[in-house]
């Protein structure tokens, strides 16, 4: 989990496949650091997460975090 709290960017794009619930295209480099930790698969060239444990996990400990924070984000931009 460190490396995702670490890469903001591989972050939201693991939650933005979490939040999902299917298979996408992500970027090469991305799909590699990804699934060198072991947390998704390819089918193909589309990404899906290794199992259901782990989307509960993660979308419960590192994107609800996220996902607040981009709901924060979007209504700051409206008020601009």
């Amino acid at each position: 989990m460190s490396i995702l709290q670490k890469d903001v960017e591989l972050k939201s794009i693991f939650c933005e496949l979490i939040a999902a619930n299917s298979s996408i295209k992500l970027d090469p480099l991305v799909t590699y650091k990804l699934q060198s930790t072991g947390l998704i698969q390819l089918d193909g060239d589309n990404a899906f997460i290794t199992c259901e444990l782990y989307r509960l996990y993660f979308q419960r400990q590192l994107c609800s975090s996220h996902n607040f924070q981009m709901q924060k984000l979007h209504e700051l931009q409206k008020d601009v």
